[in-house]
């Protein structure tokens, strides 16, 4: 049963690789899959001490190397998004430098020493 688990998270995993981040449309296809990554994972918790044979230990390595591929991929794109953030930020900071109206109310100067 721990094998057959273990074969369903890395097929998840290889989905999950394979579906492009940045594409908007895939967000609902993304969040399923990680849905039910999630779900393996935690039948995984639930199965306690699991034995510790070759074939689920290579398993098991497969998987958490998948993870952290994609987890790289996640936070490269979420970095890419920073970096246009910041570089949206600094082209309004430069517009309204030179841009810059000031305000000023109107009305009278009154001399009082006349």
């Amino acid at each position: 049963m721990i094998i057959e688990v273990l074969l369903e998270l890395k097929r998840i995993m290889h989905l999950l690789m394979e579906h492009d981040i940045e594409d908007e449309s895939q967000v609902l296809i993304l969040s399923r899959l990680q849905i039910e990554q999630l779900e393996l994972c935690e039948k995984l918790d639930s199965y306690g001490d699991i034995p510790r044979n070759k074939e689920i230990q290579l398993l098991a390595n497969e998987c958490k190397e998948l993870e952290q591929l994609f987890n790289n991929k996640l936070n490269n794109f979420q970095q890419e998004i920073k970096n246009q953030i910041e570089k949206f930020n600094q082209v309004d900071q430069l517009r309204n430098a030179y841009h810059n109206s000031f305000s000023q109310a109107e009305g009278y100067f009154v001399d009082s020493k006349k």
